[in-house]
């Protein structure tokens, strides 16, 4: 949730290098895990990517809802973020700081903090399997009290996730992450209008997933996500330095 007056951040943002999901890696990324040809092909990837895309921009982009992007330091080697150029007043050097401290904040009423905690449990074939845990993750990141995160970079996030993957010989194929991503609004005229980010923790387990006998697997998806956005530069500086005099030990 956001609070305070309209404030101009004046943070230099240039655009992603890329927002298309490279199909051939994301097909070699579901091999990996053991999908069979058919499932992990780049047309098969291909569709389930095509699917992501129209369900985020559905669900998560009504008219009106804001539209918030992810950046990251210029130089940073995920093409799907903007690059922070230009940053005078290191607002987004904060809020690294605050989200590393987001649920003490939340615990003492700091700030509000958008918390969502997510546990999705399902047993379906393998094509079914990646398509909802794929679309699963994705909304789960993708809705935020201050807005919604831009559906294309959603998709080239969750699809260079997939095409990561790294091969595996376990039975079970089981993966888990931290990690913080940084938002910002930017409004018609170019202003970076609202700051913030984004931490999320999860873990992903699929039973029997190499097991070609096994048509249909049990999946449990478990993730903590806290969220804040900040459109005050007031408001941020009061929460980040409340952070930096928080008792620690």
């Amino acid at each position: 949730m956001s609070f305070g007056g309209a404030f101009d951040f004046q943070i230099g943002l240039a655009p992603p290098r890329s927002t298309q999901v490279d199909v051939q890696r994301m097909s070699r990324g579901l091999g990996n895990i053991g999908l069979t040809c058919e499932l992990a092909s780049p047309d098969a990837c291909r569709g389930y990517v095509a699917d992501a895309l129209a369900t985020f921009q559905r669900e998560l982009s009504p008219r009106g809802t804001p539209h918030n992007i992810t950046a990251a330091r210029a130089g940073a080697t995920k093409e799907h973020e903007f690059q922070i150029v230009r940053d005078p007043q290191a607002w987004m050097d904060k809020v690294s700081v605050i989200m590393a401290n987001a649920q003490w904040v939340r615990q003492n009423n700091i700030f509000a903090v958008d918390y969502d905690r997510v546990l999705d449990v399902r047993e379906e074939t393998q094509l079914h399997l990646i398509r909802n845990v794929f679309i699963s993750v994705g909304l789960a990141l993708g809705r935020l009290s201050g807005g919604h995160l831009n559906p294309d970079q959603l998709t080239k996030y969750l699809g260079d996730w997939i095409s990561d993957l790294g091969s595996t010989a376990n039975q079970h194929y089981v993966s888990q992450r931290v990690e913080t991503l940084h938002i910002a609004h930017i409004n018609a005229t170019g202003t970076t209008t609202r700051v913030g980010g984004i931490t999320f923790d999860y873990k992903l387990e699929v039973r029997d997933f190499r097991n070609k006998k096994v048509t249909r697997h049990r999946s449990s998806l478990e993730m903590e996500r806290w969220g804040m956005t900040f459109n005050s530069g007031t408001i941020l500086n009061s929460v980040f330095e409340q952070v930096m005099q928080r008792p620690r030990g």
